[in-house]
């Protein structure tokens, strides 16, 4: 009789135990009805022998990437008692697109200088899915995020609509979003202001060696000194497919080739589109009925959002009032620079651009607005356009690697979550001998789907469309929108418009004629690259020769400008 009273009070016990950290599995996703892998067992969870530790000769997970996918997949690692550890570029935090700028503000009431933290990419999210939400509430528990009650909603031509009542809640990181990566990152062994450069699996004992170096000297390493069991890409881009073009990984490096376009995405290929985004403090507030605005109707932005009141700042800091702009992916590709070295005249030619189209559509007067503090920045890997199909991670058994995303799954900070856990969660089962292989194409020419979702990237649960489809051919509207012409022509038109706008912004002034003369000797030999001819004057070509130039090819930009309809 005692020794069945101590098995029911031991099934009991465990039970209880995995209740803290076993994140609940569901049978399909709310948003695109995909297959999930079957949940872990109790017996195959090594962290209800040590919660929260990798046990005694746990497998050693290398995190490429510590965004929101890196991050939740190595928590989720961790819980299932494997050994993760995250590398990532970011010199103060991990977080990827999920992080907040400080910025320097003059202030006169303070007669000098107060810090301002804005939010310069991801603005909020949503949970529809049960794991996700268990992770939303967890860090609810620990102060990282809230919910934002808005005013939120969609803005066109002046007037602003809010979301309706019985849409999702929306999260928001407390004091900024970067608290959200904060909050997982604890814990973790992460490795931060780290490139690595070259990954390479070894004969002997298959496992992953890394390296800082394209010349192998500086080796990457474990807990314990050693190489990598497992290796796990959790970001995308150019940086990722070099990095694995040469790691004889043939089935992810394929999924990791990239597009970058806002046109509509191939069926077989990952396409990411650039966005521009500016911050800018000023000394007021300019008395909007919102806090955050999908923006309909104006073909240059997607996104605005008040940061002072979304992050609900405890110590208001005097009259200041700061705000957040997301371009339209048709500007961020017809702006495109080298993301590395963004000239300031550009910097200064888009702030003044997207400034003055959110006047416009605020219904604002131009120039009403006269920032104190600006920042400009070019997410040139911005959010994809597409998703792979099938499961919601890859993981190449055979070689020991997996990728995770939020391409993978869903262009959010959902997506990239759910993502991470599952890629943890086929590791674990892989590390068990219960998983060989997980999400590789059959048919690498068919296995991505567009997904419909605002420039900014998804947000499950909320009606929200893409003001501006991939179909969209953006094109110059008028004066507002200036001589800088946007992506309706080719070569030519493209750098004539920025050209003649960009240091002194006569937009109100300057015909679509003349910022075809101006610049027409930018477009000369790249009608094929589109706008590629923009900014070549920033580093090779002077004013003098460009003006030289375009005598001759004025009459052939003109006829281009008739043909677009310009």
């Amino acid at each position: 009789m005692r020794l069945a009273h101590a098995r029911v009070l031991a099934v009991l016990l465990l039970a209880k135990a995995a209740r803290g950290f076993v994140l609940p599995a569901v049978a399909a996703s709310p948003s695109r009805g995909r297959t999930r892998a079957a949940p872990l067992s109790l017996a195959m969870n090594k962290a209800l022998q040590r919660p929260g530790q990798a046990s005694e000769g746990a497998k050693s997970v290398g995190i490429i990437g510590g965004g929101i996918a890196g991050l939740v997949c190595a928590k989720r690692l961790k819980e299932l008692g494997l050994s993760p550890t995250v590398f990532d570029t970011g010199k103060h935090g991990v977080g990827g697109r999920v992080s907040s700028r400080l910025l320097q503000v003059p202030s006169k009431a303070y007669k000098g200088t107060v810090t301002m933290k804005v939010d310069h990419s991801t603005q909020f999210f949503t949970a529809t899915d049960e794991r996700f939400a268990a992770l939303v509430t967890s860090l609810r528990a620990q102060g990282a995020v809230r919910e934002w009650t808005g005013p939120v909603g969609t803005l066109q031509d002046g007037a602003f609509q809010p979301l309706g009542d019985a849409e999702q809640k929306l999260w928001v990181g407390c004091g900024g979003i970067d608290a959200v990566p904060k909050a997982l990152a604890k814990d973790l062994r992460t490795v931060l202001n780290c490139w690595v450069a070259v990954v390479e699996r070894q004969e002997d004992s298959g496992k992953w060696r890394l390296f800082r170096d394209n010349a192998r000297k500086q080796r990457l390493s474990d807990e314990q000194g050693q190489d990598f069991d497992y290796l796990v890409i959790a970001h995308n881009g150019k940086c990722a497919e070099r990095l694995m073009r040469d790691a004889q990984v043939p089935t992810l490096h394929r999924l990791l080739k990239t597009k970058f376009a806002c046109t509509p995405p191939p069926a077989g290929l990952m396409q990411l589109s650039s966005l521009w985004v500016c911050t800018f403090v000023v000394e007021k507030s300019l008395g909007l009925p919102f806090e955050g605005v999908f923006i309909k109707g104006h073909p240059d932005l997607c996104w605005a959002a008040d940061n002072t009141k979304k992050m609900a700042a405890v110590e208001k800091t005097s009259d200041l009032e700061s705000w957040t702009l997301i371009s339209s992916r048709p500007y961020g590709t017809a702006n495109k620079v080298p993301q590395e070295a963004v000239p300031p005249d550009v910097q200064e030619r888009v702030a003044s651009e997207l400034i003055r189209a959110f006047e416009t559509t605020a219904g604002l007067p131009i120039n009403s607005i006269q920032p104190v503090a600006q920042y400009v920045q070019l997410w040139g890997a911005g959010v994809p356009m597409n998703v792979l199909s099938g499961p919601a991670c890859v993981l190449d058994g055979d070689a020991a690697a997996g990728i995770c995303g939020d391409w993978v799954e869903q262009p959010c900070v959902e997506g990239a979550a759910l993502s991470g856990i599952e890629l943890a969660e086929a590791l674990a089962q892989h590390a068990a001998g219960k998983l060989k292989s997980i999400g590789i194409p059959s048919n690498y020419d068919r296995c991505m789907e567009q997904v419909a979702t605002p420039a900014c990237g998804a947000f499950p649960g909320l009606a929200v469309t893409d003001a501006l489809p991939p179909q969209y051919s953006p094109r110059a509207g008028g004066a507002d929108r200036g001589v800088r012409g946007g992506g309706g022509g080719r070569g030519g038109l493209r750098g004539g418009g920025r050209i003649a706008s960009k240091s002194d912004f006569r937009s109100a002034a300057t015909t679509r004629e003349e910022g075809a003369e101006r610049g027409g000797a930018q477009g000369v030999g790249r009608a094929r690259r589109g706008g590629r001819g923009r900014v070549q004057s920033n580093w090779a070509v002077s004013l003098d020769i460009r003006a030289a130039f375009a005598g001759f090819k004025h009459a052939v930009v003109l006829k281009k400008c008739e043909k677009a309809n310009l």
